[in-house]
């Protein structure tokens, strides 16, 4: 329509440490570190900040003891993909 405009939320969203359960990877990883390839080209314009949150559950429908499972992803402040789906 002419007269619709999308908008886009480009609020950066702030998480603490706090807003997170802590767990002790490190029996299982060790003691690794993210590499940085040393030719890594500079970063440029404005930083983009990613989320996404995923969730599943085992035989919740109480009926028909199927499974659901659904991802929703952010950039910045606003979904940019969302999915649901029950088990057929």
């Amino acid at each position: 329509h002419e007269r619709c405009t999308m908008v886009f939320d480009d609020a950066m969203v702030k998480y603490t440490r706090a807003d997170f359960q802590s767990f002790d990877w490190t029996d299982f990883y060790g003691d690794v570190k993210e590499a940085i390839p040393p030719n890594a080209p500079m970063p440029r314009g404005n930083p983009v900040q990613t989320t996404a949150f995923v969730d599943a559950n085992h035989a919740g429908n109480q009926v028909t003891r199927r499974s659901q499972s659904g991802i929703l992803i952010y950039c910045n402040s606003a979904p940019i993909i969302w999915y649901s789906k029950a088990q057929a």
